[in-house]
């Protein structure tokens, strides 16, 4: 298999990775974190893999070329991940509903629930 730590040294393999990808993958982590925090994202839920959860399948495909990286595939990873990341129930009286999104699909306009329970 092939591994950049052999093709260009150890030392530079490491600092790549830093650059370009733990950077990203902490970005969404922190923002994650926030989210968590603000009750829109399971207050268990185990940060570093919700991020594998997102990233993982995005790779998977671009490095392998399983399929094409469309717009629409990263939106469906997406919803999965927020599909097993739901808020945690809320404590106290229930406020208003969230507002619904409303998208446009090729069947015409679709209504989508809200992402986070206001």
């Amino acid at each position: 298999m092939w591994r950049l730590d052999r093709v260009v040294g150890p030392g530079a393999a490491v600092a790549g990775q830093r650059r370009f990808v733990r950077f990203q993958l902490d970005m969404v982590r922190t923002r994650l974190g926030s989210a968590r925090d603000a009750g829109q994202v399971r207050s268990d839920a185990a940060l570093d893999q919700v991020v594998e959860l997102l990233f993982g399948p995005l790779y998977h495909r671009w490095l392998l070329r399983t399929g094409p990286l469309t717009d629409e595939y990263a939106d469906s990873i997406v919803d999965l991940v927020v599909a097993v990341t739901p808020p945690s129930p809320r404590r106290g009286p229930p406020g208003p509903p969230a507002p619904h999104r409303t998208t446009t699909t090729s069947a015409g306009p679709a209504l989508e629930p809200p992402l986070v329970s206001e």
